[in-house]
């Protein structure tokens, strides 16, 4: 019994950092002020990060792009860590909004939750979501 709780750790362990080899984190896009001024601005976010990463290589299928509000940060998942890398060389000192981008690979040092707790926004399947709390518990 020990040694399978040991392999499912191991295994654990390796879809976490295939994971995190996959996605790459873009910082200064935004200030939460952002999302208090202009209500649509989490969607106009998500839409101009996920045309431009489209542009890089595949995204992966499930929640490719991700607020991070809590870490400041936008996370972009790809099917490839080529992908990954050079999203980072292809954003990093880009400017948006004002602000110069910083753009690196996940480490795997903190959970990739989606945003805060007023609102979530995920990108899926060609379609993006902004639910509040209240209409998701409904």
């Amino acid at each position: 019994l020990a040694w399978e709780d040991e392999e499912k750790q191991k295994i654990t362990l390796i879809e976490k950092r295939l994971k995190a080899e996959c996605t790459c984190l873009l910082y200064n896009m935004f200030t939460c002020d952002d999302f208090e001024r202009d209500p649509g601005f989490a969607l106009d976010l998500m839409e101009d990060v996920r045309e431009e990463a489209h542009k890089i290589g595949k995204l992966h299928h499930f929640n490719p792009v991700k607020i991070l509000e809590q870490e400041e940060c936008v996370a972009v998942r790809f099917l490839d860590r080529q992908h990954a890398v050079d999203c980072v060389r292809v954003m990093d000192n880009r400017w948006y909004g004002g602000r110069r981008v910083r753009a690196c690979l996940y480490d795997g040092t903190f959970k990739l939750r989606a945003s805060s707790h007023k609102q979530t926004y995920t990108y899926n399947h060609d379609t993006i979501h902004g639910d509040s709390e209240e209409e998701r518990l409904e």
